[in-house]
Parts: structure tokens; C-alpha cells; sequence
């Protein structure tokens, strides 16, 4: 949890101005920062995914309890 939201709901690219991102600093390892060869970039394309498929899974939860069977 990152300020007491899900990980994946925080929003990096715009909690902070450009120059306040660490990660971009001249000599900065942005493996200090991000995991598994992720960048701000791919971090933010993976969380908007993730977000995608809890949404549709949530959905398709809904949908599955309001089915009746005969």
C-alpha cells in the first residue's frame, strides 16, 4: 500500500513533477525503484491492466451470482 492505497490504484506518474522522481536523477539505479525490469512507464501499463482485469473479474462475478439455473 503506497498512502493507503492498493499499489496498483497508485497513480506514480503524476504523484510527482519530473524533477522530483528519483529514479530520474542523474546516476539514479532505477532498480532501486522498480522491480523485475519494470520502468515508470511499463509500471504504469502493468497497474492500468491489472486495474482492467479486477474491474472485469468483479463484473463477471456480479454477473455469475445474478444467474439462475434451471
Amino acid at each position: 500500500m503506497i498512502n493507503g492505497q492498493p499499489t496498483f490504484e497508485y497513480d506514480i506518474t503524476n504523484a510527482y513533477k519530473d524533477e522530483e522522481k528519483p529514479w530520474k536523477k542523474p546516476g539514479a539505479d532505477i532498480s532501486d525503484y522498480f522491480n523485475y525490469g519494470f520502468t515508470e512507464e511499463t509500471w504504469a501499463q502493468y497497474c492500468d491492466r491489472q486495474r482492467r482485469l479486477r474491474a472485469e473479474n468483479n463484473l463477471a462475478r456480479l454477473n455469475t451470482t445474478h444467474v439462475k439455473f434451471s
